[in-house]
């Protein structure tokens, strides 16, 4: 990994850990606050709102990357791609709101009303993001030093403002405006970046092949990671809407500190498909494949044996059935991990009719899959968490036996042994403690801080060589 990638997945990776500190402050405190049916509220018209989002960005963000780093040396050209994204956006943006305001005023969202109508910041959100140009760019210190203060602001104004469950429409406007705010900061970063281009020589058509391209699987994307919540608040109750979006939330924090990586490989993908650079990018990838088992696997374990523990400590009293759910979710950590990582490559050697495939296939899988288990069996939030794990290991299979040819796809079977035993090593470690009794401060903290010195001790007495390099350079560190 060059110099100038590991700044890159340094700024984004303390940006992320941002994401997931801030979420660990502020989640105990609005879980007690709001209450499950609240969150259960927010988490189901985020969820709807999202759609919108969807549509109006269509799939530019990911295009946007990929061709902005293909151009990257020539400024006019990433000029022209930059303002004929934005207009595009800009556009799609205003049309989406018109659509927003008709759907507003129907009658069965009458007591969403106050919700939904705050979420209409979103759309100035939206529309004032140009994070996809400087990512394109491998210019993520511009991105994550802005957004980490907007977090921190936003933090400080939850804790002081939030205190009671009618509060819940302002935690939505912090919410919201945090988004805003944090795109806004970007744009004093354009100077020197953009060149003046002339309006009329834009060619706002030519995008919109790549474009939709990517917009189709961001739909079906969007039907088995967000309709999960519409399922559940329409079949069953926002009240199990609130325990699965806990569960998720926690889920999906967790899977930002591994998948940060990913977001700074798009950009370098990209560029090595434009360049012929096959030999480098499949180092790459096997390095983000070993990567990604060294986190993912103990992760997995972690939050498969002290979830009992840690849900009650955490969230507070009336969440007892976000466990079970966190432990049927905690397989994501490896299946999503890989599977970001091969639609990263997919999207960034214009495979999109591949990726687009997977997402397809497994949103049908998804779908069926919630209706059988939440109608048929019943099973309500448990039920649709275990068809989002099996509907994203579709994807995942799909992906995998459809990567171009450079790179080797054994490499996600092989690359996992090691970290396989010291899994092994860890369980068996983290079941004994659970014999042993005690409160759930010392359970958990005796189970992080032993689980995971079993894990690197196996991995160094294993040899593996991502954790002996990585210790060998910390020495050398050390030692200047």
């Amino acid at each position: 990994m060059d110099s100038k990638l590991k700044k890159n997945y340094v700024y984004n990776l303390l940006s992320q850990l941002l994401t997931i500190i801030i979420p660990v402050i502020t989640t105990p405190y609005v879980s007690r606050v709001l209450g499950a049916k609240a969150i259960g509220d927010f988490g189901y018209t985020t969820g709807i709102v999202s759609y919108f989002c969807m549509i109006a960005m269509l799939g530019t963000a990911n295009y946007a990357q990929r061709e902005i780093a293909r151009r990257h040396e020539s400024k006019n050209e990433v000029s022209c791609i930059f303002f004929e994204i934005l207009s595009i956006r800009i556009i799609m943006t205003l049309i989406v709101f018109i659509c927003y305001l008709f759907f507003l005023n129907l009658p069965s969202w009458r007591c969403y009303r106050t919700l939904f109508s705050v979420q209409a910041i979103s759309f100035v959100a939206w529309g004032f993001d140009i994070s996809w140009l400087f990512q394109g760019l491998e210019q993520f210190k511009v991105t994550a030093i802005r957004n980490s203060i907007v977090k921190i602001v936003s933090t400080i104004l939850i804790l002081s403002l939030v205190k009671r469950e009618s509060d819940l429409v302002l935690y939505t406007i912090i919410y919201c405006l945090s988004d805003l705010i944090g795109n806004i900061t970007m744009w004093p970063s354009l100077k020197g970046n953009i060149n003046k281009v002339c309006f009329s020589k834009l060619k706002l058509f030519c995008h919109f092949k790549g474009v939709w391209e990517l917009f189709i699987p961001n739909i079906a994307l969007q039907l088995y990671t967000v309709f999960d919540k519409t399922m559940l608040g329409s079949l069953v109750d926002t009240l199990q809407v609130g325990y699965y979006s806990q569960a998720e939330k926690i889920i999906k924090i967790i899977l930002v500190a591994i998948s940060s990586l990913f977001t700074v490989l798009l950009p370098r993908f990209s560029y090595l498909s434009n360049q012929h650079g096959d030999v480098e990018a499949n180092r790459y990838f096997v390095s983000a494949i070993k990567y990604t088992y060294f986190m993912a696997i103990p992760l997995t374990i972690g939050c498969i044996c002290v979830s009992d523990y840690f849900v009650p400590l955490f969230f507070g009293l009336g969440y007892d059935a976000v466990s079970p759910l966190m432990k049927i979710l905690a397989v994501l950590f490896i299946v999503m991990s890989i599977e970001k990582l091969l639609g990263t490559i997919l999207i960034a050697y214009s495979k999109q009719n591949i990726y687009t495939t997977s997402v397809v296939a497994a949103s049908i899988v998804n779908i069926t899959l919630n209706l059988m288990f939440i109608l048929v069996f019943q099973l309500d939030a448990i039920g649709v968490a275990i068809a989002s794990v099996i509907a994203e290991f579709v994807a995942m299979l799909i992906q995998l036996f459809n990567l171009p040819t450079c790179f080797h796809k054994y490499s996600v079977l092989m690359a996992s042994k090691n970290y396989i035993i010291a899994g092994i090593g860890m369980a068996v470690t983290l079941m004994l403690i659970n014999i042993v009794p005690m409160g759930a401060v010392g359970h958990l903290a005796v189970s992080i801080l032993l689980g995971a010195a079993i894990y690197f001790s196996l991995l160094l007495i294993i040899k593996d060589d991502m954790v002996v390099n990585v210790l060998k350079d910390f020495i050398i560190k050390l030692r200047r």
